[in-house]
């Protein structure tokens, strides 16, 4: 009401997660009525907490120097509870969920780029493929 913009942050598959909690995570943020939201894969950084956890709970399965939490994610670790299909389908799913394309493609070349994201929606969302192409001409323009 007073014409603040209110956004959030949100981590997918922190411990004790899964794909459900997740997707009920992303059903409540969508009924918040945010002016936007980001998502992001958990990203276990060494000496931290979570490491610590991973390195007991979890099985590593891309190295932590190469892989990203965010732009074009690649996760660093899966449960039996989470694998890395799921958390990257939440990843997806909950971005597109918001129109948040910049994480879908770091490609400069805006056609490439747009090749990319055009592939994503086809495989997480092509329900609101329209929607998307919208929203996503709309982004190039404001820029």
């Amino acid at each position: 009401q007073s014409g603040l913009k209110v956004g959030a942050f949100f981590i997918i598959g922190l411990p004790g997660s899964d794909l459900k909690k997740d997707q009920e995570s992303l059903n409540k943020a969508l009924q918040l009525n945010l002016d936007n939201a980001t998502w992001s894969l958990a990203y276990p950084f060494p000496k931290t907490d979570l490491f610590q956890w991973v390195t007991r709970n979890a099985v590593i399965i891309n190295d932590f120097i190469s892989a990203s939490f965010f732009v074009e994610p690649k996760c660093i670790f899966e449960t039996k509870d989470y694998s890395e299909e799921d958390r990257l389908k939440m990843f997806y799913r909950a971005n597109l969920s918001f129109h948040r394309y910049t994480c879908l493609s770091s490609d400069k070349n805006i056609f490439k780029a747009g090749w990319k994201i055009l592939k994503i929606i086809i495989k997480y969302d092509p329900k609101h493929l329209f929607i998307h192409l919208y929203a996503g001409f709309k982004t190039l323009l404001i820029k």
